[in-house]
């Protein structure tokens, strides 16, 4: 699995495997480019080494792939439903109902521990007890509409979705990784396996060593870490479960993460918000809004339509109004989605283009990569780019208008520039009035005759 860092740090791609126990180690002696030639995708296989050894020391737990080991990879069918299926170690899904275990950890021996109680982090996470507006559970709900919600472990020692452990090493400058790992030891040692959850959250002490992240997980797994107070800021919560889910970072111009349209950016750190959901890219990816999805290929139509913002769609006030468009691209495996960007409700906080529409780049299969955000429009502007698919032509992603009411929306063109005299218009033509019909003219009596 590959694991994604939030902030800080200068982290590079770095694949961990984990066992059947939840115990995970950073794999050393096959290099991140020779597992992308041979086509790994993260949470989807396992691997089988003949000549490897684990270690889990204080710098980070590793296993060490001998140079003449035997390895082979083979994709984990049992994963092949994991939109459905939460059996064990399948992927992370993201529709339906998911369980999450809060492992919130202390140190026997240098006596640290998170700085917020098992009940506050209840709080902050489920919206238990002291009441937290938003948090992991109330905004995924809110984003998908109730199509995928977060409910707290329940087992033998778990209080609303928080399991305290203690673990007796000294966890004072200790490799994040590694101190997940005792972390999960104990756990395990109370709870049985973890694998009877969807998923599980470890929290931190602030002495243990991330590395200057605030945070990590894996893409397509089951596992978040979480340096202390960062357990605790919705958006660090949203952004790390969404790695679980398959997403990678949204990023802008050359900072991978600069995208603050998208939870998978990095839009701000507090426990109440900012509150905002996912970008065209990511959305699709998560099908929440399939039913108005739309997809235009330039090539062969040119497009003009109305794109609505989220909290109107979840709202029910629209009617044929699209909520992400796909620009397919096929000369390439990545595409352009764009959305209306709209400040509104459970989108209330978005940071930036607020009520603009949104245009970014990337692949969506397995995973949705690591997107780009390309450009951001108001009324009667223009996106262009270059000779699209090499056939000398410029794609057009146009604003006609944005228009307030039920719902709010924007009228788009998405079209290929054939010259001005080929182009579809803004400029909606009103018919002609159809002139009323006269009335008709009596007939003439009949001429009476002589007496």
């Amino acid at each position: 699995m590959e694991k994604m860092y939030m902030e800080g740090g200068n982290h590079e791609t770095e694949w961990y495997c984990m066992d059947s126990d939840s115990t995970s180690y950073k794999i050393e002696g096959i290099s991140a480019s020779d597992l992308a030639t041979r086509g790994i995708a993260s949470g989807l296989y396992r691997m089988k080494a003949s000549n490897a050894s684990k270690s889990n020391d204080r710098s980070g737990p590793k296993m060490k792939v001998q140079a003449n080991a035997k390895l082979d990879f083979y994709l984990d069918k049992r994963k092949g439903q994991m939109k459905k299926d939460q059996s064990h170690r399948k992927l992370a899904p993201y529709a339906g109902e998911s369980s999450m275990l809060v492992i919130r950890v202390v140190s026997s021996v240098d006596g640290s521990s998170p700085s917020k109680s098992a009940p506050e982090l209840a709080s902050d996470v489920f919206g238990i007890g002291m009441f937290d507006q938003h948090n992991l559970a109330s905004q995924i709900e809110a984003c998908s509409g109730g199509k995928f919600t977060y409910v707290p472990a329940a087992g033998t020692g778990i209080v609303n979705g928080v399991l305290d452990v203690t673990v007796d090493v000294d966890l004072a400058g200790m490799d994040s990784g590694t101190a997940v790992n005792y972390a999960v030891g104990a756990a395990q040692a109370q709870v049985g396996v973890l694998t009877q959850w969807t998923q599980h959250m470890v929290v931190l002490p602030s002495n243990v060593n991330f590395g200057g992240a605030a945070a990590w997980a894996y893409i397509n797994g089951v596992q978040s870490a979480y340096l202390n107070q960062y357990a605790s800021h919705v958006v660090v919560q949203i952004h790390e479960i969404g790695h679980n889910l398959g997403l990678y970072h949204s990023g802008e111009g050359s900072a991978t993460y600069l995208d603050h349209t998208c939870n998978m950016g990095n839009p701000g750190y507090t426990d109440e918000g900012p509150t905002l959901c996912f970008n065209g890219q990511k959305s699709w990816y998560l099908g929440w809004y399939e039913d108005r999805h739309h997809t235009v290929t330039p090539e062969t139509n040119s497009w003009v339509g109305k794109i609505a913002g989220i909290d109107d769609y979840l709202n029910g006030q629209t009617t044929n109004e699209k909520v992400v468009v796909k620009i397919d691209n096929m000369l390439s495996s990545t595409d352009l989605y764009v959305m209306y960007n709209r400040k509104e409700g459970v989108n209330s906080g978005v940071v930036d283009y607020p009520n603009e529409v949104v245009i970014v780049e990337g692949s969506v299969g397995n995973v949705a990569s690591q997107s780009w955000l390309l450009g951001h429009l108001s009324a009667s502007q223009v996106y262009r780019s270059s000779n699209w698919e090499s056939n000398g032509k410029d794609l057009v992603v146009e604003v006609c208008e944005m228009v307030t009411g039920v719902p709010d929306y924007a009228r788009v063109m998405i079209y290929l520039d054939e010259g001005s005299v080929n182009n579809p218009s803004c400029v909606v033509s009103t018919p002609a009035p159809i002139p009323p019909t006269p009335a008709p003219i009596p007939p003439t009596p009949a001429p009476i005759p002589p007496t």
